[in-house]
């Protein structure tokens, strides 16, 4: 090996010359046989998947809808009665005023 980096660039392609035009002359008839006419191949028809539906096991209620409950809240909060309390205190009150509201509108059944 030392006498490898001793020789100067063109006696170290001399020397590897022989190896080269052997290499590229495998590789020439490489190529020729890759530029052989290949036989047409028929292109199959694409099937068109189908979209995949996934089931849910529990459907949910999307979080956009809100039960009678939360919609009670939503608007009684609102109110300006409401605006200088105490979260505890404003949801206690709107409690107590989602059990009156419920009780007049449930109809006694017997």
């Amino acid at each position: 090996m030392d006498k490898d980096r001793r020789l100067s660039r063109s006696v170290r392609l001399k020397k590897y010359e022989s190896v080269y035009k052997e290499y590229t002359k495998t590789s020439e008839k490489k190529s020729e046989v890759s530029k052989k006419p290949k036989i047409k191949e028929t292109k199959k028809p694409i099937k068109e998947k189908e979209p995949v539906v996934l089931v849910q096991s529990n459907p949910k209620k999307s979080s956009n809808q809100l039960n009678p409950y939360q919609e009670f809240v939503k608007i009684e909060s609102k109110k300006e009665k409401y605006k200088n309390m105490k979260g505890r205190e404003r949801m206690a009150i709107i409690a107590e005023e989602w059990e009156k509201t419920k009780r007049k509108r449930k109809p006694k059944i017997k």
